[in-house]
């Protein structure tokens, strides 16, 4: 066990992902309890959702470790930010300004020297 966990790290410190995640799969798989292997996995993972899954694995095995907690909390700041991605994507407001640009050809901007800001629009 203890050298195919050598071999699952190795692998994902010299970028073979695929070959990483397979290898340090089977180590998890034949030994649940193994923190380290959780913390790699998570590291080659694809998606967010796995990696909460790996790095939460590892806060319950571990709940003091601390490279496991920051990359817990970069999780949840990036899945915070499709959040606000996906919010602004179907937001009425956003639809309306591509609606607008559709049927206009898009916006043309001519004579701007300054950046516009509605405090210098409203005026008195």
């Amino acid at each position: 066990m203890a050298d195919l966990l050598r071999d699952g790290i190795a692998a994902a410190k010299s970028g073979q992902r695929d070959r990483a995640r397979d290898i340090l799969t089977r180590v998890v798989d034949q030994d649940e309890r193994n923190a380290l292997a959780w913390l790699w996995l998570s590291s080659v993972v694809d998606g967010l959702e796995e990696r909460e899954i790996c790095l939460g694995n590892v806060l319950a095995l571990d709940p003091n470790n601390v490279t496991a907690r920051k990359g817990l909390d970069w999780v949840h700041e990036q899945k915070e930010l499709e959040s606000h991605a996906a919010a602004m994507r179907e937001s009425p407001v956003v639809a309306r300004i591509r609606n607008y640009l559709g049927q206009n050809g898009g916006l043309v901007a001519t004579g701007c020297t300054r950046g516009w800001s509605p405090v210098a629009e409203s005026g008195p």
